[in-house]
């Protein structure tokens, strides 16, 4: 099973509205191997399959502004996963986004950072608690997975806990198919990780509570609150390992209190639902 987790051993300065790739000085573990120097923002498989991708990155203390790191595969412009929220003024803002991909060997991931201070701000260094990383872990082929998303913008109404709407299948490996509708369907008894997650871009002048949950037979597993400004736009990345017998029905929720309806975003991070079985 191929897996490498490549991270950055310094500061590395993000410039003002700026997407910047995090670039990794070394690995903690490079099997495959899929990081090397001469790509030092890449992490590539070297097999087709399930794979689990994923990043943390801290940013030093300032409350200007809103904090993004987005997840893409082969540079293309749509986000697998992102996290976005409004900054810490003294601690570091945390953004760890997450998510499951059915890749083709060869495909590359990068983790790319954002921030609109008003001047350059730096990532947390190797002695911090969060220094910037990207981690890749090819599934054990015999692991079955699914990832559904919207690719019609939904109208999220105020303060309604709302179920987030998925129309199209990107992969299903399931047997019987995983996705029925909106919801994902456990086709055996396991354990399973699920994944989820949502993009609200900046509105100026909109001070809000978020909340983004996944639910299992109607009941709250998990659960996001990345917090509220005025300036920050909500990026959700929500994920759990569950127990699940055959049936059970996983669907993905978001709650906000703006005072108005808010569309959710389909341009740069599409809502997602994923979920693998990883064992018996």
């Amino acid at each position: 099973m191929a897996s490498a987790r490549s991270y950055r051993s310094t500061v590395q300065s993000i410039p003002n509205a700026t997407w910047t790739d995090i670039v990794a000085s070394g690995t903690r573990w490079n099997d495959g191997p899929m990081w090397a120097a001469a790509n030092p923002s890449r992490l590539t498989t070297t097999a087709s399959g399930l794979h689990v991708v994923g990043a943390n990155v801290g940013f030093a203390g300032n409350g200007t502004g809103g904090r993004w790191c987005r997840i893409q595969a082969n540079g293309a412009a749509l986000w697998v996963a992102g996290s976005a929220h409004a900054p810490d003024a003294v601690g570091e803002t945390i953004l760890s986004p997450v998510t499951l991909v059915n890749a083709t060997a060869g495909d590359y991931y990068t983790a790319g950072l954002h921030q609109n201070s008003g001047a350059a701000i730096d990532t947390a260094g190797a002695g911090a608690p969060f220094a910037s990383d990207l981690h890749l872990t090819r599934l054990d082929p015999s692991v079955v997975g699914c990832r559904a998303e919207a690719a019609v913008a939904q109208s999220i109404p105020h303060n309604v806990w709302t179920q987030v709407t998925l129309d199209t299948t990107m992969f299903d490996t399931g047997s019987p198919v995983m996705r029925s509708g909106s919801t994902l369907v456990a086709p055996s008894d396991g354990a399973y990780c699920l994944w989820a997650g949502a993009y609200l871009p900046s509105a100026a002048g909109i001070v809000a509570t978020y909340y983004h949950s996944i639910s299992v037979n109607g009941q709250g597993w998990a659960f996001s609150a990345p917090g509220s400004s005025t300036a920050s736009a909500t990026a959700w990345s929500t994920s759990a390992t569950v127990a699940l017998h055959a049936g059970d029905v996983v669907t993905a929720w978001i709650f906000q209190n703006s005072g108005a309806a808010r569309l959710l975003d389909i341009a740069e991070l599409r809502p997602f639902l994923a979920m693998a079985r990883i064992g018996g």
